[in-house]
């Protein structure tokens, strides 16, 4: 069963990216506080120690400042951010450890156990983020991405397919439609062989 995808662009994924940074940047400033305040006393007299947290410290700020021009490619920064994250994650289930260990107030090892679970789940929410947005037309319809995968319309619901080089949309009865914005290059011809395989699709399915 032949299958066409033409990849897509989604605001709210597109809004996601861009809070990475600002994400990174909260990270590095809340490790910094409780760095700075309630490990005070752990090792205060190790240089390397002391050395070594500032210097992870450091890096968070200078890859959230800078990370994506580090990284020559989107794909870089992708995996580089989400193995930041997880350090992230891991740096504060560390402190939370060690703020229980010195006996500091239980919120807390308790405050930094929930920043733990966030930034775990900031890594795991964002191990998808930088994957092309596909939509799938073959003849079983029309394949929507959804979290947890593709949402299939099929044909007999569907009332038009248009497919410009710059937006792909699904009309549906009652004036309902749903549009993306198209962000990869398309050959006229591919254009004009989704569309007609579209039409063929909805031709056949027509009631009569």
């Amino acid at each position: 069963m032949k299958t066409y995808r033409v990849i897509v662009m989604f605001p709210d994924v597109e809004r996601r990216k861009k809070t990475l940074g600002p994400l990174h940047f909260l990270a590095a400033c809340m490790f910094f506080f409780y760095y700075a305040s309630i490990l005070r006393g752990l090792h205060s007299t190790s240089i390397a120690y002391w050395t070594a947290m500032f210097l992870v410290g450091a890096w968070l700020v200078l890859f959230a400042l800078a990370g994506k021009r580090l990284f020559s490619s989107e794909k870089d920064y992708a995996t580089t951010s989400q193995g930041t994250r997880w350090v992230e994650s891991g740096l504060f289930m560390a402190m939370a450890l060690f703020a229980f260990y010195q006996g500091a107030a239980f919120i807390h090892g308790i405050i930094l156990i929930c920043w733990s679970l966030a930034f775990a789940f900031m890594a795991w929410t964002e191990r998808t983020l930088f994957e092309p947005i596909t939509v799938s037309i073959s003849a079983k319809g029309v394949g929507i991405p959804r979290p947890g995968g593709l949402h299939w319309y099929a044909w007999s619901q569907i009332e038009g397919i248009i497919l410009r080089p710059d937006y792909f949309t699904v009309l549906f009865p009652g004036n309902r439609h749903i549009q993306y914005e198209v962000s990869q290059f398309m050959r006229d011809s591919e254009i004009i062989e989704i569309n007609e395989f579209c039409s063929s699709m909805l031709k056949q399915n027509t009631p009569t």
